[in-house]
């Protein structure tokens, strides 16, 4: 009697695993929601230490065109700056979020805006989520604009605005 119930408690323990996990993981999704939810408002509120506070202890921000920003001062220098630019608003739109036990990796949309709510820039993000105490943090932040880059001067301006060009045959 004890093998055919032993054999059935083996089979059933995926199928409740799998369970508790799809539970874990609604439960992540929700909180990391209203952990985006919070970024909106603390950048709302224009309040770097608060953004900086968001990230995790080793967290960084890694943002296009700049070296890895660590460290809860330079955070909130970072999100600083980017307030004195006069981005007043954040969007987030998570596409994607997946779990993985205490991590998560999510992709999604942000829109910036400023003053009388002009979009001021529109692009995508990743962010590795961490479960830091209990609460979810931003553990890696990188982010990058849709906008396309300035086009490359063409080789005719290079050769006009050259020093060569301009001092040449010239005392």
């Amino acid at each position: 009697m004890r093998l055919p119930l032993l054999l059935l408690l083996i089979a059933v323990s995926p199928l409740v695993l799998a369970h508790d996990d799809s539970r874990a993981d609604t439960n992540a999704h929700a909180a990391i929601e209203a952990a985006n939810r919070n970024f909106e408002a603390t950048f709302a509120r224009t309040d770097p230490d608060g953004m900086a506070s968001l990230y995790s202890r080793e967290g960084q921000v890694l943002p296009t065109g700049s070296d890895a920003i660590a460290g809860h001062q330079a955070i909130a220098a970072y999100w600083r700056a980017a307030f004195e630019a006069g981005i007043e608003r954040v969007e987030l739109e998570t596409l994607e979020l997946d779990t993985h036990g205490d991590r998560a990796t999510e992709v999604g949309r942000y829109t910036l805006h400023g003053a009388g709510e002009q979009v001021i820039d529109r692009g995508k993000y990743v962010v590795i989520w961490t479960l830091e105490n209990g609460e979810w943090k931003l553990h890696r932040d990188i982010f990058n604009t849709n906008t396309p880059a300035p086009a490359a001067p063409t080789d005719a301006a290079m050769r006009r605005c050259s020093p060569a060009a301009t001092w040449s045959g010239r005392r």
